[in-house]
């Protein structure tokens, strides 16, 4: 799949996912964010807010972030009540053309679906 509107900028696509508290729960979420397949004239970001948990997420995220060049952290609490949000809202990529926003719970329903999403976003460019 290709879209001719991003043959020389690819479409960017940011699945945000904040998180506190939930490590168990984000294991999987980035899991099924990795079994992702990623169609050509995407390029993909996962972005995680994590709103200074105390059960070890910080350390596992520095680890996934040497692993996964395509993953952005914020790692901070911030002072107001969407805190989390607000951390997405300070680490996305000024380039990003989509976010799609997701629970720490939450995992792809299969390996394809950031791929059939693209697809649709890609066929419907124009309506943006």
């Amino acid at each position: 799949m290709t879209g001719k509107i991003f043959e020389d900028n690819p479409m960017h696509l940011v699945v945000a996912i904040p998180t506190y508290n939930r490590l168990q729960y984000l294991k999987s979420a980035i899991n099924s964010f990795c079994n992702q397949l990623i169609p050509d004239g995407v390029r993909l970001t996962l972005l995680i807010s994590n709103t200074a948990s105390t059960d070890g997420t910080f350390n596992f995220l520095k680890k996934q972030q040497i692993a996964q060049s395509n993953l952005v952290i914020c790692n901070q609490s911030l002072e107001w009540v969407g805190g989390n949000y607000g951390g997405i809202l300070e680490a996305l990529p000024d380039d990003a053309d989509w976010i799609w926003f997701m629970g720490d719970d939450d995992e792809f329903s299969s390996d394809k679906s950031i791929s059939k999403v693209c697809n649709l976003l890609l066929q419907n460019h124009q309506n943006k």
